[in-house]
């Protein structure tokens, strides 16, 4: 994607990923107050799994927090999400590794089908819905995960009633491969659909 640039830092961990309109960047303990002001909306956080509810700002520290320590141990890339007009924080991203395995999902193929794969989860501020900025990450992100650090599949969840992330997924050829039942943080299950895309399958449409 020659639209996409990727910028990594030696000195310190830090990456950052530059798309056409958006700023992509490690997320940073000052990124916490945004977060919390946009996931208290209602119809934002009560869409992830990750946040239990309602949502606190404790929520957002953790996940800063862990940005850097999961950078550096190359497990997660947490990602805030900027318009590039004027560095505001629109929403977050985030590269999970490994999280196929386990847990509340049973493979549909060996589990060594699922070495060096990541789970790609993300949200956008209810104020900056209907612009296609989540369409805009997901792609850049996609590109990061197969060309950079060679990912072989990257899968994805949401619920039944979520229509704007299934067409966000299925916008980037990801396959819906069933419903399964997904724990989500506050220990309840909720119906959930699977996505997957491996990395021949994004390269057909990117080569």
């Amino acid at each position: 994607m020659t639209n996409v640039i990727i910028k990594e830092s030696e000195d310190q961990p830090n990456l950052s990923i530059e798309t056409p309109r958006l700023h992509i960047r490690t997320s940073r303990y000052e990124d916490a107050d945004a977060m919390t002001a946009m996931l208290q909306v209602p119809g934002v956080a009560d869409r992830l799994a990750l946040f239990k509810l309602p949502y606190e700002p404790i929520e957002s520290e953790i996940w800063c927090m862990n940005a850097e320590t999961g950078l550096a141990s190359e497990n997660n890339w947490l990602m805030a999400i900027l318009h590039r007009e004027n560095e505001k924080q629109i929403g977050c991203i985030g590269l999970h590794r490994d999280a196929a395995v386990g847990g509340d999902w049973l493979p549909t193929r060996s589990a060594a089908s699922y070495t060096n794969t990541a789970e790609i989860g993300y949200w956008i501020g209810k104020d900056h819905w209907g612009h296609g900025y989540a369409s805009e990450a997901v792609g850049a992100m996609l590109y990061f995960g197969f060309e950079k650090r060679d990912l072989t599949m990257i899968h994805a969840s949401a619920s039944p009633e979520n229509e704007q992330s299934d067409h966000i997924l299925l916008r980037h050829q990801f396959r819906q491969c069933g419903t399964f039942m997904r724990e989500i943080a506050d220990g309840r299950t909720r119906p959930s659909v699977r996505y997957e895309l491996t990395a021949p399958e994004w390269r057909a449409n990117h080569g």
